[in-house]
């Protein structure tokens, strides 16, 4: 359960991360347009668009990265439930066995006594006779 609780909190915070990322690369594309649209093609603005392309570039990559890191962790989180389901079945399951043989018990116990009550009055009754 906790490590559920965790692994959700991670898959959030990733999927945080992945809206930043892409809020950054609208950021630059849109920083990339106005370097071009302005550009006097010098050689500073080249460089500085080509810095741009690069930050934008691996910022992609790092989306990619993290979007494929949400969908393990999403994944992750679908294994948990299912291994936290499959366990309660069983406990339920196990529950209701030692209901039945806590029930069997009872009998048993029911059965000793009344057995013991009977050997006790025959006890009593033999020692009456001697």
């Amino acid at each position: 359960s906790n490590t559920l609780l965790a692994t959700r909190r991670n898959y959030k915070a990733v999927s945080n991360l992945c809206t930043a990322q892409a809020t950054k690369i609208r950021s630059l594309k849109r920083d990339i347009e106005r370097i071009e649209s302005i550009s006097n093609h010098d050689k500073r603005d080249t460089e500085a668009l080509e810095k741009a392309r690069r930050r934008l570039k691996d910022y992609e990559e790092e989306l990619v990265r993290l979007r494929a890191g949400t969908e393990r962790s999403y994944e992750r989180i679908k294994e948990l439930e299912d291994s936290i389901s499959e366990r309660e079945l069983q406990i339920k399951e196990m529950d209701e066995k030692e209901d039945s043989l806590m029930s069997k018990l009872r009998g048993v116990n029911l059965a000793r006594a009344s057995i013991e009550d009977k050997l006790n009055k025959a006890t009593r009754e033999l020692e009456a006779l001697n």
